[in-house]
Formats: structure tokens, sequence, C-alpha cells
């Protein structure tokens, strides 16, 4: 819920109350654990992340031939909000065109000048992981890029977008 105005100043904790267990095996606990008390802030500022076409997104509808090598299928420009800081950990592309696994090769993500290995199982879901994460300060942008090389799929389509906001994973 993004409206927390109607919560503001109500204090709020997780509580344990109980825990099953299988057969016989015993629980040597006092129940209720209550956690940590919060107070609910409906103006606290976190930190965000926009996203929005890159200056290396190339566009659709546009036909490659068979052997081109390091084309750009998508690009993205990622902007912190002016609260925070974040770390872009990774980034889950989905390939909807047409093109299967053998069609593509060398998928690369670009991410700050540094490029980062892609994988894929299926020719669908392409993963680019940033180890600990890649900074972008608060109020700042980072282009980020996926490219690679069209080894195959004659009359095929390459579209990498991100469909769900679970696609990029940002502390």
């Amino acid at each position: 819920d993004s409206d927390q105005n109607d919560y503001n100043g109500q204090l709020v904790s997780l509580s344990l109350v109980g825990v099953e267990t299988e057969g016989s095996t015993a629980v040597n606990a006092s129940f209720p654990m209550v956690g940590a008390t919060h107070t609910v802030n409906s103006t606290l500022a976190i930190g965000s992340l926009t996203i929005a076409r890159g200056a290396f997104d190339p566009g659709s509808g546009l036909t490659k031939e068979i052997g081109t090598t390091g084309y750009i299928f998508s690009g993205l420009k990622l902007t912190a909000g002016t609260n925070e800081d974040v770390l872009v950990k990774a980034i889950q592309w989905d390939q909807s065109g047409s093109a299967a696994l053998t069609d593509l090769a060398n998928i690369k993500a670009v991410l700050d000048g540094v490029t980062y290995d892609v994988t894929s199982s299926d020719g669908k879901t392409y993963i680019s992981k940033f180890g600990d994460g890649l900074k972008i300060e608060k109020g700042l942008t980072k282009e980020v890029h996926v490219k690679g090389d069209i080894a195959g799929g004659s009359a095929r389509t390459v579209d990498f977008d991100l469909f769900r906001y679970s696609d990029i994973q940002v502390v």
C-alpha cells in the first residue's frame, strides 16, 4: 500500500505465537515471541529507481543479417531517486521474440562501461547479475544495455524487455 496516511503514528510489530513440528520434536521457547516495534511513518521517503528507454536502445522493427556481432538489442536508462543511493544487483531480460536459444550467442550486459555475462537456459529469460551491486548515486543516471551476436534464425525476431517490476533487483 503506497498510501500509509491512515496508519501514520501506529506502532507495529510481528509476533510468533507458536510452532508446529512433525513427530515428537520439542520446541524450547516462550510464546509469543515479539519482534521490534516500529512506528508507521507516512512521509518517509526512501530510495527509488526510475527506468526509461536508454540512449543505446535501437527501437523496434529493425532487420539484421545472420552473422551480425555485438548488436545492441535493448537499452535502459536507470535513474536513482534524490533520497538515497541504490545498488543494481540483477536484471532479468525477457526475450519475447521468436528467436530460439541457439539463434543468439555471446549475450552480454553492459553497465557503467563494464561487460557482464548473461545466462539463459531457455532462450526466453536472460539474467545478468552484478555481484554485490553497482551503485547509482542519488539523483544520477546510468545506462545499461544487452548485446550479442545473431547466430541463426532466418526471419526470426528478437525483443528484450522487462515485463515485471521484479525483473530488476535493486536495493
